[in-house]
């Protein structure tokens, strides 16, 4: 007899490895690089923007995750940049 917390509990485990089952059982690819982090660190808005877009259908929290980074970091870059030309 199967619980609804270990039902619950083996959807986590499978989600954390990087696949999970839809309504008819089969399996979803649901894993992302970590790498793909970079995009947004690296090109702000516009590594935002081409992460959203690679992630959006297959796993779309890591997508939105991706595109706040990204605007996150281009309100700190345009911050420093606009400080720094001050001189300050």
């Amino acid at each position: 007899m199967t619980t609804w917390k270990t039902i619950s509990i083996t959807i986590w485990i499978e989600n954390q490895l990087g696949f999970a089952t839809d309504k008819d059982g089969n399996v979803i690819d649901t894993s992302y690089s970590k790498w793909e982090y970079l995009l947004p660190i690296l090109f702000s808005i516009l590594g935002g923007l081409i992460m959203y877009f690679m992630e959006r259908k297959k796993n779309p929290d890591v997508a939105k995750k991706g595109l706040i980074l990204g605007l996150v970091l281009f309100f700190i870059y345009s911050a420093y940049a606009f400080f720094a030309s001050l001189g300050l």
